[in-house]
Order: C-alpha cells, then sequence, then structure tokens
C-alpha cells in the first residue's frame, strides 16, 4: 500500500461519499473505486459497505483508519527531512582540515556553509596531511583541506598555492632585506613541527636548500605553530611557513618572502572520497574553488 492509496482511505472514510472524495482527490470517481478495490485485493480484506444509497467502514476499515492519519503525518515528516538532506538544507559535514588551512580557507568556506545551510551540523577536525586518505576511507571525515597526496582513490581539487615566507625575529639582520635568500639561512636554525607533521615541508624545501650546497637540518621541533613563531620571536631561529600564516601576529617576529626562483609553493588540496553525493561536500568544494578563483 502506497501514500497515495492510504490518502484515498482516509479521504474516503471522512467522507463516506465516492464522488465528494473523489473530487477532494483530484481524481475520478472509477479511479477513486479502482484504487480502493486494489488495496482492499492486496490486503485481503474490505475495508468499505458498499450500498446503494451510503457508504460505510467495515470493522476492519476503522482499525486501519484510526491509525493511518498519523502514519500518514510520519511518512511526510521523513519524506520532507529526506528532502532537505538531499538539498543540503539539513545534514551532518566532518572536515579535516591542516593547521595551515586554518588561516584562510577554513573560516571562509565554514562561514559560506552556514550561512548557505544554516541547519547543517559542520564539525572540525584538526588533522596532519598523511592521515587524511585512512580518515576519509574510513568515514571519519566527509571532506579535507590538505598538502597534495599521493593516492588515486580520492576526488582532489587544488584550491590554494601560495608563496612561503620565512618568519624571523626581528632584531635578525636579515629582516632589512626586502627577500632572503636560501643561502642566508644556511647556518641558522630551523625551527618545524616534529616528524610527519612537517614531512610536505621538509619535502619541498630539502633539495632546495641541497642545491645550495647545504642540508635542511631541523634544529629544534615543536608542533603547534604559535609555539614555533614564538621560539622565532625569542631569537630561536627560523621558520617557513605560507603566506596565509603570516597573519599570526606575534610582537618580536617578522617575516619576508624566500628569495629564489626554485623555491617551491605551498599547494593546498580539497579532498573527498571520489563518488561522495553528499550535497554538502559539493557545496563545500565549491565555495573553497570560488575563493581560489578570487585569489
Amino acid at each position: 500500500m502506497d501514500t497515495g492509496q492510504m490518502r484515498a482511505i482516509v479521504v474516503l472514510a471522512e467522507e463516506l461519499h465516492f464522488a465528494r472524495a473523489a473530487r477532494i482527490l483530484g481524481i475520478s470517481q472509477p479511479a477513486l473505486s479502482q484504487k480502493i478495490q486494489r488495496v482492499e485485493t492486496e490486503i485481503g480484506m474490505t475495508l468499505f459497505d458498499r450500498g446503494q444509497r451510503h457508504v460505510s467502514l467495515t470493522p476492519a476499515g476503522r482499525a486501519l483508519v484510526a491509525d493511518l492519519p498519523e502514519l500518514l503525518t510520519r511518512i511526510d515528516t521523513v519524506l520532507a527531512r529526506a528532502g532537505r538532506i538531499a538539498r543540503g538544507d539539513e545534514g551532518f559535514l566532518r572536515v579535516g582540515f591542516i593547521e595551515n588551512a586554518s588561516f584562510h580557507l577554513v573560516p571562509h568556506v565554514i562561514t559560506r556553509l552556514r550561512r548557505r545551510f544554516p541547519n547543517a551540523q559542520v564539525e572540525l577536525v584538526e588533522m596532519i596531511s598523511p592521515d587524511i586518505p585512512d580518515a576519509l576511507a574510513r568515514g571519519d571525515i566527509d571532506v579535507a583541506l590538505t598538502r597534495p597526496l599521493s593516492t588515486d582513490t580520492l576526488r582532489a581539487h587544488e584550491v590554494m598555492r601560495e608563496r612561503y615566507y620565512v618568519a624571523l625575529s626581528d632584531g635578525d639582520p636579515l629582516v632589512r632585506q626586502e627577500t632572503v635568500p636560501v643561502r642566508a639561512l644556511c647556518e641558522m636554525t630551523f625551527i618545524a613541527a616534529a616528524g610527519r607533521k612537517s614531512s610536505y615541508l621538509r619535502g619541498q624545501f630539502a633539495a632546495l636548500f641541497e642545491r645550495h650546497g647545504f642540508r635542511l637540518g631541523i634544529g629544534q621541533e615543536v608542533n603547534q605553530l604559535p609555539a614555533i613563531i614564538a621560539l622565532v620571536a625569542a631569537g630561536g631561529g627560523f621558520t617557513i611557513l605560507p603566506r596565509s600564516a603570516t597573519g599570526l601576529s606575534i610582537p618580536g617576529v617578522c617575516y619576508r618572502p624566500i628569495r629564489d626562483a626554485d623555491a617551491p609553493e605551498a599547494v593546498l588540496h580539497a579532498c573527498s572520497r571520489e563518488h561522495d553525493t553528499n550535497p554538502l561536500v559539493q557545496a563545500f568544494f565549491a565555495f573553497a574553488l570560488e575563493l581560489r578563483g578570487q585569489g
């Protein structure tokens, strides 16, 4: 029994008149009669007694009609909610992001999502890039802002590309220059995140430093960027970070672009499972790519 048949039964039970019920339902009287007959045949019981001058409910019909309106209301509620989720007006999105994405893309994209889908729930999970493919595969997150990943199993689009800067203590002589040559950093202490968290940065700059005749070594490892910048401010060394992160204002720190034609750029990708149809995921990609288009 489908919802159209259920509604026909309810309306006929209220009117107890085939012609009036048919008009209310917007169908012909023969079509209504056939609809009721099909239901009765399907469920194996008579719901209405048809007399020449009147229609009445059978005991089975009264029992069925007693619960049908509530059931129809429940079905309508469920269908309406499913429709809202399908449109993205309601639903859930878990976003994985690397620390550096929090300075630009995360706040802008999430703000747009929440304005467009005020009833959707959005959860943010800070991660490191190497952990993101497995998290997406397990369904722990739905979409991610990450450094480029070497995998063919994900949908990925570049959403940001920016220049790298050097963070220096404001007492360092290098801050007098508009840009900093890589060779000038060779004798200084490099402060970076520990282990896998800085693997992308190390991988990008190791070859560049080697071309200048020295090895990129880590003199100090600290996991949180504010702590790294604080060490720089205290004169503990330098760090390298994307331009968007230079908005992290800590007294005693100056930021200068790297002066090298071969200097790499920081690339950020939006990633999701290949065929994820969640409308919130699609909107996330659209907003992120829109921001990229705006520069």
